[in-house]
């Protein structure tokens, strides 16, 4: 769980930040280390952090980032990536320094998101984006009319279920409160907080003269004891003096209720301009939630000598009358500079801090660590002065301005996330230390869901069950004896704090320390309304196992039950014994058949070793990188015994990369006699990878285009030569059986001289065959067909997602010729949306896009036309018909515009045009790598 200290308590135009975070679970940061996934960005993921929250629904807590002044939402994956797929658009507020909160505010079930932006000195504005459709990304913007003092907080004010929004009016400082559901926005519930004080108030301008404490993050939590989370909000009085008042729900009116003397006030030897933003957690495991306020040593808060602590021991002995009543009582726990390492995980709430390192901002942490001399409190804070945690090189070399800790993965396992400023581009940033390895340790993961179903729920899957909301101010307790016989306790509420930037993730998170044991018994309670649900009760789960996460969705009727889900992970020393066990079993069991498993393995290793026998002394150098496809990377390399420079196709082979680079091996050595193809020399597996070594080419047809020609177009008698060419290759393929499906001027390439005349047919990641082994027809019907293909050069009945024909490629070529003929296609710009794009494509497509063809051209383009569909074309009179474009002009002209060879240096002459055209020499900056790959 992650708690936040923001250390901008502005007062006198302070505005120095100092974020820390709560951890409420274990750390051992002699063991972290930095695990790095392939596909996560290494130099970090670009934005600020605006807010956290489970967007999709789907378990794994989601990342909303700003950018100047737009939001995107970045979902988290299985394996912990982020990625903003399922956001086509942005989110547009008001200032490049805003807030947001993740709530279903008008009880759909869908989590919606609120941007708070500051306009002025306190003058806060809130903008509401409804959502309608995460995956679809389907929203309504909408924005309240009341400008608010500073960042509200969301909670559940009426027990409905449906997030309500609490703060204060920017011009009276009155509290406001606006109530979730269908008429959001307009319906206030702020009567449930007015003229609700249980004490006898002489002085009514006491209360008048009370204003809200800015910056000061809001609690939502319990307090009293009895499991249901209380309002403490931050006011000062006439002295500008902090005072907290606390607001308790009446069960028999349902409203709030003002109880003045809850909190005791805060001790005069400590002055409120050096107090820090609280932070609400069970510091000392006893089951009473305690508020915690950093005492800065100055005004602008740049060190902090302790913390001043309240909280109520009393709470289970005395009457919840007599608790309100009491007030509490204040202490303080100091911060000790320790160099020891780091305790073993032993459950109690550790921090971790921004702090100058050798003058350097890094995060750090603050042990919780048992205090024996200490007056009237059992526990201190030891910072770890030496740096404990390994960061990345762009963290490591910028700026911290916040870290906290973050469930990556889900799996119960702390991270930490960082923000800071890149030091070269001076663009924020946020990454993540990765501490997967923490030891045999053991923890307990509560998320409870809102009430506002409980099965069938809109946007959940059959399996799950609940809302997928997390509901505000749900409490959840435990108790259990550890392995030392020392009885254990602790309380948390779900989200009790949500403004200010605190980052809370939507669940509840203990650290059990290194304890087999069972929890013996786990309490849920949460926010009910207590006129709907007159029996709303607590829940009981006992004897649960550690490593456990728990899903709970509380009863919406007065006689449905609690719904709890419980899923399991095995701790380490559970998971090593019944390795251990089950490897004892399989030898004793299975050894005869382990040894004949493995002389046969032994036999297949040498039955490979002589199919390969001729790739023994095949030794190439990597030279460079040629480019990256679609399916896959392409490198030089050289052979070092014939010194020839080849090209090498690489995929892993586990994705849909590496099987379609099987069957780009297939097809190339299929048509292998033909000169429109890149010759194939080697195909096999290395290790983990797919590869090809062909012939090495020379560039695309669409580089050649815009690289050569001012008009970024070709001669309308070299389209007819490449046409031809094009034609021959796909009469030689389709032959073979095989569709290309993804020709464009991309897949166009002329090879290196002696070659250079000659256009290859390349990349066949896409292809397909359809044409049996015997020639036959492959006419069973798919069900599920998605497009393949480059939408601006397929055909209208690729586009519906039907069945690819040999017509599909030949349409592919005449569309590729008219962009080559013509520099553009008059639907070039509405390539994202299909439909537009249909249109504009059965509107265009006509025998006017070759009005520069000859007769013979415009033959070829009228038959293609008209050849809608045909499994069946013919190749020769299409062929005949460019041939013949080709030939009206002399052979002088022709070699005068065919002349592209970009690896010669030429001057030519254009007799039409009248201009000099001069082709420069290109080369490649090659880097030599050491690294060489013997193809076994």
């Amino acid at each position: 769980m992650t708690f936040l200290f923001n250390f901008n308590l502005k007062k006198r135009n302070i505005n120095i930040k100092l974020w820390i975070f709560l951890f409420l679970t274990w750390t051992n940061i002699v063991e972290n280390s930095l695990i790095l996934d392939e596909d996560a960005p290494k130099n970090g993921y670009s934005g600020r952090i605006c807010g956290i929250g489970d967007m999709n629904k789907d378990g794994y807590t989601d990342i909303i980032v700003q950018n100047d002044d737009e939001l995107t939402i970045r979902l988290q994956s299985e394996t912990g990536i982020f990625s903003n797929q399922t956001t086509p658009k942005s989110l547009q507020i008001e200032s490049t320094k805003s807030s947001c909160f993740v709530g279903d505010f008008n009880g759909d079930t869908i989590p919606d998101i609120i941007s708070v932006s500051e306009l002025d000195d306190s003058i806060f504005h809130v903008t509401v984006f409804l959502f309608n459709d995460v995956y679809k990304f389907n929203f309504t913007v909408f924005n309240l009319n009341t400008l608010l003092f500073d960042e509200p907080i969301l909670v559940d004010v009426n027990g409905d279920g449906i997030t309500d929004i609490v703060g204060f009016k920017s011009e009276t400082r009155e509290l406001v409160c606006f109530t979730g559901g269908e008429k959001f926005g307009t319906e206030e519930c702020t009567k449930l907080f007015k003229n609700n004080l249980n004490d006898n108030i002489d002085n009514i301008n006491e209360r008048k003269n009370m204003k809200p404490k800015k910056y000061f993050p809001h609690i939502f939590a319990d307090f009293d004891g009895d499991m249901r989370a209380d309002f403490v909000f931050g006011m000062e009085n006439e002295n500008q003096k902090l005072v907290l008042e606390m607001y308790v729900k009446n069960e028999i009116r349902n409203n709030w209720v003002l109880h003045k003397n809850a909190i005791a006030k805060i001790p005069n030897n400590y002055d409120e301009k050096n107090l820090a933003a609280p932070v609400v957690s069970d510091f000392d495991a006893d089951g009473h939630l305690d508020i915690a306020f950093p005492v800065c040593s100055d005004s602008g808060c740049k060190k902090i000598e302790k913390f001043l602590i309240w909280s109520n021991k009393n709470s289970n002995r005395i009457s919840k009358s007599e608790v309100l009543k009491e007030g509490g009582e204040w202490n303080y726990i100091t911060i000790d500079n320790k160099e020891s390492e780091l305790a073993v995980t032993d459950g109690y709430p550790d921090l971790i801090a921004v702090a100058k390192i050798n003058n350097g901002d890094h995060p750090i942490i603050l042990e919780n660590v048992e205090c024996n001399g200490c007056e009237n409190v059992t526990r201190k804070f030891e910072m770890k002065t030496t740096q404990r945690l390994i960061e990345p090189a762009d963290m490591s070399g910028g700026k911290v301005m916040l870290t906290g800790f973050f469930d990556l993965k889900e799996d119960g396992k702390l991270d930490i996330v960082v923000e800071y400023m890149d030091k070269k581009n001076q663009q924020t940033k946020h990454d993540f230390i990765k501490c997967d390895d923490k030891g045999d340790t053991t923890f307990l993961k509560v998320q409870t869901h809102t009430n506002v179903c409980q099965k069938e729920c809109p946007g959940r899957k059959a399996r799950d069950f609940g809302s997928g909301i997390p509901w505000h101010g749900a409490c959840v307790s435990y108790s259990m004896t550890d392995s030392w016989g020392s009885f254990k306790v602790s309380k948390k509420c779900q989200l009790s704090q949500t403004n200010q930037r605190t980052l809370q993730g939507p669940y509840v998170l203990f650290g059990l320390g290194r304890s087999p044991n069972f929890i013996d018994i786990i309490k849920f309670d949460g926010p009910f309304n207590y006129k709907h649900m007159v029996k709303a009760k607590s829940y009981e789960l006992p004897q649960i196992v550690p490593n456990s996460r728990i899903v709970a969705v509380p009863p919406r009727e007065s006689n449905n039950l609690w719904y709890i889900r419980l899923y399991l992970t095995p701790s380490r020393l559970i998971l090593q014994s019944f390795i251990v066990l089950a490897i004892v079993c399989i030898l004793l069991l299975f050894s005869a058949g382990l040894l004949h498993l493995r002389e046969r393995q032994q036999d297949k290793r040498e039955k490979n070793s002589q199919h390969q026998r001729f790739f023994f002394d095949a030794i190439y150098k990597i030279k460079d990188e040629l480019g990256r496809g679609s399916f896959g990377i392409v490198l030089e390399v050289e052979d070092i015994i014939t010194s020839t420079k080849l090209a090498m196709k690489i995929a892993k082979k586990n994705n849909d990369e590496g099987r379609c680079l099987v069957l780009e091996k297939r097809i190339l050595i299929k048509i292998r006699k033909s000169n429109y193809f890149p010759k194939i020399y080697a195909a096999g597996t290395f290790k983990k990878y797919n590869y090809i070594i062909c012939e090495k080419l020379g560039k695309n047809l669409q580089s050649i285009m815009h690289e050569k020609y001012d008009e970024k177009s070709f001669h309308q008698c070299v389209i007819a030569e490449i046409g031809y060419q094009l034609i021959e290759a796909l009469t030689i393929l389709h032959a073979a059986g095989y569709l290309h499906r993804d020709i464009k001027p991309d897949n166009m390439m002329i090879g290196l001289p002696p070659n250079d005349r000659r256009i290859y047919l390349i990349d066949f990641g896409m292809s397909r065959q359809f044409k049996n082994s015997d020639g036959s027809l492959r006419i069973t019907k798919r069900k599920n067909l998605c497009f393949r293909g480059t939408k601006v050069f397929a055909s209208n009945w690729a586009l519906l997602n039907n069945e690819q024909q040999p017509w599909d490629d030949i349409h592919c070529v005449l569309i590729s010729l008219s962009f080559m003929l013509n520099g553009t296609l008059p639907w070039w710009e509405s390539y994202e949306d299909t439909l537009k794009l249909i249109k504009k494509k059965s509107k265009h497509t006509n025998i006017n896009m070759f009005t520069r063809f000859g007769n013979s051209g415009k033959r070829f383009a009228l038959y293609v036309l008209n050849s809608f569909r045909k499994y069946e074309v013919d190749y020769k009179y299409m062929s005949k018909c460019l041939r013949d474009e080709k030939e009206r002009l002399d052979n002088k002209t022709f070699e005068a515009y065919w002349s592209w060879d970009l690896n010669w240096t030429k001057t030519l002459l254009n007799p039409y045009e009248k201009q000099l055209i001069t082709l420069s020499k290109t080369t490649l900056s090659s880097i030599p790598k050491k690294e060489i790959i013997r193809i076994k």
